[in-house]
């Protein structure tokens, strides 16, 4: 969830460079600017809903299915460093991601699917002109997973490294139809699809309304320096070099690294709501930026989170939104839903990934290096 850094291509970094403080250190940062403020609340790690994974009563009994989680790989063929206040294994991620491959193929080969929580690159491989290089590499080393099924969700790092075309026709234009999956359209990156019977996984783009990955003349671009502008003037001021410097915590959230779910999108999550009330489906969301700052801080949440979660928590049949973005990750359980934040590979020396059994009654997230904590997340039936 690092600063912005300079976009990866050319014509966008110049553009992006004339709207947006240069950055002046590897995490894009400017000098002297400190770390990320975190203002997370001690409920994200404690709360009635969710206990250790081992829960009693539990045990024999199989899920309905499973799938592999992993969020910010952030590879880039560099040496370890502190960036953001936080060490980060650049290139050591790469190997971490290929031991999570590994233990998904021997320790849980029926896994339904796999999700990864965005940021696959780091932004600098866009600055050493190596995006296109490292893609391969983290690419090759998905592509031995037994599950061929891969729902990837874009991270800010994403569109650093490749425009929104690109990363789409990467990622999103094999989505088939059919019942299984809802195709998305060209210019969207968002979508639904049904993994097991009485369940659905909308996936959602917390980029819609950006200054990262967006053309500075479309009107997602405008409208998202528009919303910066008016809630953090510091962003685009020709002066302040310190992007939190004087800003309140709820302002915190008003910076590049993170977006907006726009208006059509939200209809849209509308829409798949009512059809799973309807249908008496259960609900997983996933997306890169969470929305409950309880679950991930202040400064790592959507730019309008308050309307993403009136939407998300009015319905009962949403469970669990799986997020990624927030390194350290996190946990909060709000109006009924259980908010989880993904740890980050980049910032776990060991790796961190993990395996989602989702139960009739329950949800157990299982961590296997340490990394991602156990979580046993109890569903209201």
């Amino acid at each position: 969830h690092t600063p912005t850094p300079r976009p990866p291509i050319e014509a966008a970094r110049a553009r992006f460079n004339r709207h947006v403080p240069s950055p002046g250190s590897s995490d894009g940062r400017s000098p002297g600017r400190s770390a990320l403020p975190d203002f997370r609340t001690s409920s994200r790690m404690e709360d009635a809903k969710a206990k250790p994974a081992g829960t009693p009563g539990t045990e024999g009994k199989a899920p309905e299915f499973r799938f592999g989680v992993i969020a910010d790989v952030q590879y880039a063929d560099v040496g370890d460093g502190v960036a953001s206040g936080e060490h980060r294994w650049w290139r050591k991620s790469l190997h971490n991601l290929a031991k999570a491959v590994e233990h998904w193929n021997t320790e849980t080969p029926d896994i339904r699917f796999i999700v990864q929580l965005g940021d696959l690159l780091d932004g600098k491989n866009a600055r050493m002109g190596a995006s296109k290089r490292a893609l391969e590499r983290v690419l090759k080393e998905l592509n031995k997973c037994k599950c061929k099924e891969i729902h990837h969700v874009m991270g800010n790092h994403d569109f650093y490294n490749f425009e929104r075309n690109i990363l789409y026709s990467l990622f999103f234009a094999d989505k088939k139809n059919g019942g299984k999956q809802e195709l998305p359209l060209s210019h969207r990156l968002y979508y639904s699809f049904c993994p097991s019977p009485g369940w659905k996984v909308i996936s959602l783009d917390t980029y819609d309304i950006s200054v990262t990955g967006r053309a500075t003349t479309s009107a997602e671009y405008k409208e998202a320096k528009s919303i910066i502008e008016k809630n953090n003037p510091n962003v685009f001021s020709q002066t302040k070099r310190d992007w939190f410097m004087g800003i309140t915590q709820d302002k915190m959230r008003f910076v590049p690294f993170n977006g907006a779910i726009g208006e059509e999108q939200l209809q849209w999550l509308q829409s798949e709501l009512d059809n799973c009330k309807r249908d008496k489906q259960r609900v997983i969301v996933i997306m890169h930026v969470p929305v409950a700052p309880e679950a991930a801080g202040h400064a790592t949440v959507v730019w309008n989170n308050t309307e993403v979660m009136k939407v998300l928590h009015k319905s009962e049949w949403v469970k669990m939104v799986l997020s990624g973005h927030s390194h350290p990750g996190g946990y909060a359980f709000v109006q009924g839903c259980h908010h989880v934040t993904i740890e980050g590979v980049i910032t776990h020396s060991n790796g961190a990934y993990g395996v989602v059994e989702v139960f009739r009654d329950h949800i157990k997230v299982l961590g296997n290096t340490g990394g991602v904590q156990d979580r046993t997340l109890h569903l209201d039936l």
